[in-house]
This record gives C-alpha cells, sequence and structure tokens, in this order.
C-alpha cells in the first residue's frame, strides 16, 4: 500500500467509509492528509473525515473538519457542504428544543461562519436551558467581543471562569481585558496576576540548577516557541528577524505549537538552525524538551492568546525566559523574566507589569513586506472627489469613543465615507443607527468581512485615510497600510498595547498624525483630509518611507534584538542563580 497515491488512499477510505470501516477510513485519510500538498486532494481528505466524526456523532470534530475542507477552497461545493452541515445542526436543535448542546454545537457552527446574530442566539438559548453551560458562557463571550461589546463579553467570560471547568475560560477572559476603552495597567497587571495565582503551576522546592554553561560571552541557543509559525500577525512579524538572526553568536531553535503550515512556515523553518513540531506534547514533556535541549533564552510569542504555552514556561525549563511579538502587555507569570517593548511603547522609566522591560533602541517591529501586497495607484480622492477613510482593524479593538470621534470626522469632512472591518452581526446595524442619529447617511459607511490577505491590501487602494482605532491601537494593520501608501492617524494611550500606532509613527517620522487626546486626533483627521497635495504626496512616497526606515531594517533589529538577548543572558550568568535576577 505504500506505492498508493494520496488520491487513491481516499478512494479507499470512502470505500471502507461505505462499509461502515471508520477506523479504517480514518486511517487512510489522514495518510493522505499527510502525503500531500495538493489542496484539492487534501480537502477531499477532511470531507471524509468529517463524515467519519458525524457518524461517530462528534458533531465538534465534524464542524472542524468541515472548516477545514472550506477553508482550502470552495471547489466542488465545500462551501455549500458547510452551509448545509449548520443547516443541518440548527434542525437537529429545532427537533431536540431542551437539548442545551444541540443549541450549543449550532452557535458554534454558526460562529465559526462569523453569523453572529444567530450565534448570539443559540448560545443564549443553550444558556437558558443550562444556566452553568461553561461552554456555551465562553463562546457567548468571544461572540460578543467579536462584536465590539467588551464589557458584555467580559461578563460572560468572567461568568464562565467561575463555572465547572472555566479555568479554560481565562485567557479569553485576559486577553479580552485589553480591548475595554480605558482599562488601566495596574488592573490588567492585577487579574494577570489573580489569573498566575489560579491557574499557574506553583513552583515548589528549590529549583534545580540549570546545566548551562554560564559563560555571558559563548554562543547562545534561544528558543522560540508559538503556535503561529504560520501566515499569522506573528508569523509574518518573524520572518525577517529569523532571517536575520545572527547564527555565529546563537543558534536558532523553533518550537512549533501548532498544526497549521504554509508558506509563511517554509520561510520561517529556513531562519531555524532546529525546527521541532511540539503541537501534542504536554507542558511537562515540552519542558523536558527545553531543558534537554540546553536553551539558554526561551521566548513566547502568544500570551495569552489561543495555543499559548504559558503553562509551560510556569514549569521555568529556561534560565532566561522573555515574551514578545503576540501584543505588548504582560504574561502576569513570575517566572517570565522579560518583556519586549520600545521607548515610545513603554516610556523610560515606566514599568506597568511583573516582567522587566526589555527595551529594543528603535521600535518593537521588524516588519516583512508581503508579496502578494499590489502596487500603489493614485490617491482615490482625486478620482472619486471625497475623501475615504477606513478603519482596517478587527471591530473588537472599536470602542464607543473611537465611534464617536469618526462621527466628528465625517460631519466635518463634507461627503467622505467610512469603511470598517466587521463581520456581520448586531453591531453593523449599531453603527449605522450611531451614525444616522448624528446626522451622516448610512449610504457613507461601508462593511467588509475578512478577506484574503492580497484582496485585504488591494482594498487600500479604495481608500485615503486610516482611522486607528482606540483604545486598543493597530500594529500589523497600521504597517500594512503604509506599504500601500495610506496614512494612519492614531490616538496614544497610557498602556503599551494602546500605543502601537505611537511606536510606528514615530519610527515613521509622522509625529503629525499622533494625537494624545481625542479632540487632537479628530482635528489631525479633518487637516489631513483637507490637504489633497500632501495626502498625494504620502500616497506615493510613504511605502519607501516605510522600506527606508528602521522598521524595515532587519540586520539593524536583529543585532538590537540580539543585543536584548545577551543582555538578559549576561544579567543571569552574573547573578550566578537558577532564578530570575533582581
Amino acid at each position: 500500500m505504500s506505492d498508493l497515491t494520496a488520491a487513491q488512499l481516499i478512494s479507499m477510505a470512502r470505500q471502507l467509509l461505505a462499509a461502515g470501516d471508520l477506523a479504517g477510513a480514518e486511517g487512510l485519510a489522514r495518510r493522505a492528509i499527510a502525503m500531500t500538498a495538493n489542496p484539492p486532494v487534501s480537502r477531499d481528505a477532511w470531507i471524509v473525515l468529517a463524515h467519519i466524526a458525524q457518524q461517530r456523532q462528534d458533531l465538534a470534530g465534524a464542524q472542524a473538519f468541515w472548516r477545514k475542507a472550506a477553508a482550502i477552497g470552495a471547489a466542488a461545493g465545500v462551501q455549500e457542504l458547510l452551509a448545509a452541515e449548520i443547516e443541518r445542526l440548527l434542525r437537529n436543535a429545532g427537533d431536540r428544543p431542551a437539548d442545551p448542546v444541540a443549541w450549543f454545537e449550532a452557535g458554534k457552527a454558526l460562529q465559526e461562519a462569523r453569523d453572529l446574530d444567530r450565534a448570539l442566539a443559540c448560545y443564549r438559548r443553550a444558556l437558558e436551558l443550562e444556566p452553568r453551560y461553561t461552554a456555551a458562557m465562553n463562546n457567548l463571550g468571544l461572540a460578543l467581543h467579536d462584536c465590539g461589546d467588551t464589557q458584555p463579553a467580559l461578563d460572560a467570560l468572567s461568568a464562565a471562569i467561575d463555572m465547572p471547568g472555566g479555568a479554560l475560560s481565562w485567557d479569553n477572559y485576559l486577553y479580552v481585558l485589553h480591548f475595554l476603552d480605558g482599562v488601566t495597567t495596574e488592573r490588567i497587571a492585577a487579574e494577570h496576576a489573580r489569573w498566575a495565582r489560579s491557574c499557574a503551576p506553583p513552583v515548589t522546592g528549590t529549583p534545580a540548577p540549570f546545566p548551562n554553561e554560564r559563560d555571558p560571552h559563548r554562543r547562545l541557543r534561544i528558543g522560540y516557541v508559538s503556535p503561529h509559525f504560520h501566515r499569522h500577525p506573528v508569523g509574518r512579524m518573524l520572518i525577517k528577524l529569523l532571517a536575520s538572526h545572527e547564527h555565529a553568536s546563537a543558534e536558532v531553535i523553533c518550537y512549533s505549537a501548532g498544526r497549521r503550515t504554509d508558506d509563511i512556515t517554509a520561510a520561517l523553518r529556513l531562519g531555524a538552525d532546529r525546527w521541532l513540531n511540539v503541537h501534542g506534547n504536554t507542558d511537562a514533556a515540552l519542558a523536558d524538551q527545553i531543558r534537554a535541549d540546553r536553551i539558554d533564552v526561551l521566548i513566547d510569542l502568544t500570551m495569552h492568546m489561543s495555543g499559548n504555552r504559558l503553562g509551560m514556561f510556569a514549569l521555568r525549563p529556561a534560565p532566561v525566559q522573555i515574551t514578545y511579538l503576540a501584543y505588548p502587555s504582560t504574561t502576569g507569570l513570575p517566572q517570565m523574566d522579560y518583556r519586549v517593548t520600545d521607548p515610545l511603547l513603554d516610556p523610560p522609566g515606566s514599568r506597568p507589569y511583573p516582567e522587566k522591560n526589555l527595551a529594543l533602541p528603535d521600535a518593537y517591529w521588524c516588519y516583512a513586506p508581503p508579496a502578494e501586497a499590489p502596487e500603489i495607484n493614485t490617491l482615490p480622492a482625486l478620482c472619486t472627489n471625497h475623501v475615504t477613510f477606513a478603519s482596517l482593524n478587527a471591530f473588537c479593538k472599536v470602542s464607543p469613543r473611537a465611534l464617536a470621534a469618526w462621527i466628528r470626522i465625517l460631519n466635518q469632512v463634507p461627503r467622505s465615507e467610512l469603511v470598517i472591518h466587521a463581520y456581520p452581526g448586531p453591531h453593523r446595524a449599531r453603527v449605522l443607527g450611531l451614525f444616522s442619529a448624528a446626522g451622516v447617511a448610512p449610504d457613507r459607511i461601508r462593511f467588509f468581512d475578512r478577506l484574503p490577505l492580497k484582496d485585504y491590501l488591494t482594498l487600500h487602494h479604495q481608500i485615503d485615510i486610516a482611522l486607528d482605532p482606540f483604545a486598543y491601537a493597530g500594529g500589523t494593520t497600521t504597517l500594512d497600510a503604509a506599504f500601500m501608501g495610506v496614512p494612519t492617524i492614531s490616538l496614544a494611550g497610557h498602556a503599551p498595547h494602546t500605543r502601537g500606532g505611537a511606536s510606528i509613527l514615530t519610527a515613521l517620522q509622522l509625529p503629525e498624525l499622533l494625537a494624545t487626546a481625542q479632540d487632537p486626533y479628530i482635528d489631525a483627521a479633518v487637516r489631513l483630509a483637507s490637504d489633497l497635495p500632501r495626502l498625494s504626496n504620502l500616497r506615493q512616497t510613504l511605502r519607501l518611507r516605510l522600506t527606508e526606515s528602521v522598521l524595515c531594517d532587519a540586520p539593524r533589529f536583529a543585532r538590537a534584538f540580539h543585543a536584548a538577548c545577551r543582555n538578559a543572558w549576561q544579567n543571569w550568568c552574573a547573578a550566578g542563580i537558577p532564578s530570575k535576577p533582581d
């Protein structure tokens, strides 16, 4: 059977499925997936696995497999099959109206399909039937978060934490907390510390001495841990750093904790000396692996986002542990020694979180321009005779204060329009209602759903000015806009996660686009919209300004990053003890 092609294996899997041999069919389908990079073939294998899961009454598994098939493409009617699967789950809930699980499964499928109105209704029905349904309360919070309803989302996630098995909702709660307008660094630090006391593995006894040689100048072993070594903001931002690593002074080991792979994965692997797939490893097993590899500096790239391995970091497998890139905040772990930052994200002297600040001299970002990006076009306003603003960040970043500011901007810039990234759901109607009540006609607002990277970048051809949301500022989105010739107006808050725009615009030497209060933010947007020659000049020069800045100077960034890691290592060597330095 070793000479069979993936397509032949799938054909045999279908025959076994029809004969009722689910285990045999599953084995062949999984073999086919492992041996092929042909999208139509692997899509067919995922469809086989979806049918197997359905026959086993594994509705969650079936949904996951249908989603994988749909993500590969709509050929052969996969999108229609996914829609049919959703309708089947809804019929199932209708046939079992008193079964909270049926409503939960339907809600989960709808949420994955970004049908948030119906997803919210299904979760609420499940909770009416079973008020202590932890998974339904957790997913209700996440769906509300997608709608930009941050406080109700936090309320639901907090309730889920207190339910049976609710500890798994902690990561979602801590991540969503950053989207609450006006949240203080003190509250963020306190809630993360509460998580660490409740959930992180306790440190017991005297830690065993590390076998690492305490030589401050030797070649280091630097380990990176993430489930996002693929087409993800983390993966995209990491490419240039790994490609520019100083391998003579540091060995690079990547611990890939996710299943997904793509062209970004291939590019990242080229920058690593060693690559280990650790998706199925327990925290204890992964910690043992890292200790056996004698990693000197271990870098977390996930924070509290999905798939994080903070439980493993709590076991302290490396002498120096650093968090970086997922978002500029805190892990809350006493075992995390440092957090990477820059002078704008955390002004000098600022230390809001328990980790020590490891400040890079120029900027937090090392941007890799996407190969899919089209050429820059002429300023759209010159053709449309009106200015088009846009917020291409996830809608969950958009606070009521930001919406109020955007209303004032559109009222002060005649005929201007606004493009907003927002999944279909009740929040779209809410936004239109707010703008309409303030005198902004609904036809001046356009929404768009998630787009493939190339289409998302091409969307900038319709945009004159980007508006950074607040209180959670953009990062990769602001850099993408600059690469497409679109300037971003940003408002810098006090917490690091509100200051991404401050870091990027300062590096681009565009201080006039940065504000520290709502009125100056509005004034900056109106002023730029009123100066089409300035806008047109930015359109044609911003890409070059970005690529020639420190934000795209990968060798310089890599040297600075290495120096920061080396400094942290030397601190540990000088301390002479296996715990973190004072």
